[in-house]
Order: structure tokens, then C-alpha cells, then sequence
């Protein structure tokens, strides 16, 4: 798997969406 960056929006953006998935 090819490393790659992300910025820290996107990222923010990912651990929200995870979170709403592990309150469910």
C-alpha cells in the first residue's frame, strides 16, 4: 500500500464520521 498524505480537515472529517459510526 503507497503511502499518502491527508490534511488535517480531511482527517478531522474521517474521525467524525467514525465517531456517529461508534455512537450508533
Amino acid at each position: 500500500m503507497a503511502p499518502y498524505r491527508m490534511s488535517a480537515a480531511e482527517l478531522e472529517k474521517l474521525k467524525e464520521q467514525l465517531e456517529e459510526l461508534l455512537e450508533k
